[in-house]
């Protein structure tokens, strides 16, 4: 009885301490937003200019002031939940989730410049071109010399570029952006699954509402690398570490 005591006692204080810590983030994330939206005003200038200096900033903070509010609103909505309106609530939050991920990745078609284009379109040509290799005379030769991170998923894409040319599919990019919303997706149920191990339904349905409503993870779809593919492999460890330490409890 004793130990069930603290096991009850220690849950409760690790729910409390989520739920501040969850206030304290989305906090910190508005103060870093109007920080840089009032230090970046350069990149905002034409609405400054179309609406004035004073009622731009106006309601740059109504804007926030409001966000906050309604995200504090739905945190009280769902701690008055019932679990089975809590298990209806996340299957709509995964829902909505897949949908505009989906909509980004019929409606733009965006072409990263960055590490992630070096990396992808690498590894198309050497799918193209078996028996070649990264040498002297590739043209990202000097940057996979310099990151020789990237080179264990360049090689997993070279197979993944081989087969979608297997199977004939002409537009291989519908597939790796496809293929970004699932891990996003499976990483975000990781998580999911991890807040309701560690601190109950109610967290992990207010962890998901977040993550539901971060424009991060629809944008993200369009940038296939390293950093959306460790999404899962980082929760999903969190999610086994979090089973492993309730199993440890019970036994």
């Amino acid at each position: 009885p004793i130990r069930n005591h603290i096991c009850i006692f220690f849950r409760k204080t690790i729910a409390y301490h989520i739920n501040r810590t969850i206030l304290y983030f989305f906090l910190l994330t508005i103060a870093i937003v109007a920080l840089l939206s009032f230090a970046l005003k350069q990149f905002s200038s034409p609405l400054v200019n179309a609406m004035g200096t004073t009622t731009y900033y106006l309601t740059l903070l109504g804007v926030i002031i409001v966000q906050f509010a309604l995200l504090w609103f739905a945190f009280l909505k769902v701690q008055n939940l019932s679990q089975k309106s809590l298990k209806i609530l996340q299957y709509i939050l995964f829902v909505v989730s897949i949908l505009f991920m989906g909509i980004m990745m019929f409606s733009f078609r965006v072409t990263p410049i960055t590490d992630a284009w070096a990396m992808l379109d690498q590894a198309k040509y050497l799918a193209e071109h078996p028996g070649e290799i990264i040498n002297e005379t590739s043209p990202y030769f000097v940057y996979f010399s310099r990151y020789g991170n990237n080179s264990f998923l360049t090689v997993l894409f070279v197979g993944l570029f081989r087969l979608i040319k297997f199977f004939g599919i002409k537009d291989e990019y519908y597939v790796l952006h496809g293929l970004n919303m699932i891990v996003i997706i499976l990483g975000n149920f990781f998580a999911f699954q991890a807040v309701k191990e560690w601190a109950g339904h109610v967290n992990a349905v207010k962890v998901l509402l977040l993550l539901t409503l971060n424009p991060v993870s629809y944008v993200l779809i369009l940038w296939v690398y390293s950093c959306s593919f460790s999404i899962p492999l980082m929760t999903g460890i969190l999610w086994l570490g979090m089973k492993l330490r309730n199993t440890n409890q019970i036994s």
